[in-house]
């Protein structure tokens, strides 16, 4: 390889470095009481790479702190993923206080009973309900922004990558 070729090539290095540091970094909150189901949740959300994204996992086990992080306007929330029956506060409460504080923020609820989910959501906000997709296999997220997703369990990671993808473009 003669010089120039070298250096051709170091160049296309350092632009790749370049490019690797320029990207968008994106903060998820995954609130999860179920240890189990958290640990195995925020680290199939961790491995999954996306091309111009750096994702921030945040998994709060505690909903009364995760309130306190939504209702912060000063943390970072790109999106939030919640369950539904919690101890104490549950994944209404979440979508409530998203509402309220984070309107445009993309909001996904996961539970065993999504259509028991959606109702409890429809009867709890009436007219200032947004738009509510159930999520299955045969259909993809679209590219939402401010409604809520639901997702049946358990999670798979073929529904989270695409839930990241819809979201983050």
């Amino acid at each position: 390889m003669g010089k120039k070729e070298r250096e051709k090539s170091n160049l296309k290095k350092k632009k790749g470095e370049n490019m690797e540091k320029k990207k968008i970094r994106k903060s998820i909150l995954l609130v999860e009481d179920n240890t189990t189901v958290g640990l195995i949740v925020s680290k199939l959300l961790e491995h999954i790479t996306l091309d111009n994204f750096d994702l921030e996992v945040r998994w709060e086990k505690d909903p009364i702190k995760a309130l306190e992080i939504i209702e912060d306007i000063t943390e970072l929330v790109d999106l939030v993923i919640t369950d539904k029956d919690m101890p104490g506060v549950d994944g209404l409460e979440i979508i409530r206080a998203m509402l309220a504080n984070r309107p445009e923020t993309p909001i996904v609820g996961v539970s065993g009973d999504v259509l028991g989910f959606e109702q409890g959501i429809r009867a709890d906000l009436g007219e200032r309900c947004p738009h509510i997709t159930i999520v299955n296999l045969e259909r993809r997220f679209e590219h939402f922004n401010g409604d809520i997703s639901l997702i049946a369990k358990p999670l798979e990671r073929i529904y989270l990558k695409s839930l990241l993808l819809s979201v983050f473009g």
